[in-house]
């Protein structure tokens, strides 16, 4: 899970650059804030690694940050990388499914259906296709040498 890799070393398994060809790799869960949500709660020290890794010299909006590390995210070995619609769609906290340990209010976030445009899907599918990710023939070769690697 990507939200756990900035908190340790180069080596952290949960950082991009270490995912191994079989893992199953996901922005953040049902249980953890959404990526923007955990992006605003960082302190500074994790905030400019997470910076550093994305390559965001310009210190940018957290709102930004996302769709870089949904990038690189896909841009992993892992043979499957999984992001939530609210990171899809760079959602704060508002969207949060679920805070354990939290009796009411859970599960109760929709897909706003205003938000379901041409653009996001494009924008999916671009990145889907860059990293070998899509349905396509072309896309599932370059998907299946990236699990033999």
């Amino acid at each position: 899970m990507l939200q756990f890799g900035f908190g340790g070393d180069a080596g952290n398994p949960f950082l991009p650059h270490n995912h191994v060809p079989g893992a199953v790799a996901y922005t953040g869960t049902h249980d953890n804030a959404t990526t923007l949500g955990w992006l605003r709660g960082l302190g500074r020290r994790e905030l400019r690694r997470v910076r550093d890794h994305v390559g965001d010299p310009a210190r940018s909006d957290p709102v930004s940050l996302v769709p870089k590390l949904v990038r690189v995210l896909q841009a992993s070995v892992a043979a499957v990388a999984i992001v939530p619609m609210q990171d899809v769609l760079a959602l704060g906290d508002e969207a949060r499914m679920n805070v354990p340990g939290r009796a009411g209010g859970n599960w109760t976030w929709r897909v706003p259906r205003s938000t379901l445009r041409a653009g996001v899907a494009a924008r999916l599918r671009a990145l889907a296709e860059s990293y070998g990710r899509s349905n396509d023939r072309e896309g599932e070769s370059r998907a299946a040498a990236r699990r033999s690697r």
